[in-house]
């Protein structure tokens, strides 16, 4: 039956959907742990090289 079908493709689709959505979480939640780390190991080469120089 076209309805059973058409109703099994919106489940399918609105599962889809979460997934993706899920996916773009995770990886916006990666990207803000990398842009920390970043932050961190620029701070961290900045002191070094501060410390060079003083040297």
């Amino acid at each position: 039956d076209l309805r059973i079908t058409l109703s099994q493709l919106d489940i399918e689709t609105e599962a889809m959907e979460r997934t993706i959505e899920d996916s773009i979480e995770k990886c916006y939640h990666l990207t803000q742990e990398i842009d920390q780390q970043l932050a961190e190991l620029s701070a961290q080469m900045e002191k070094d090289q501060h410390q060079g120089q003083e040297k």
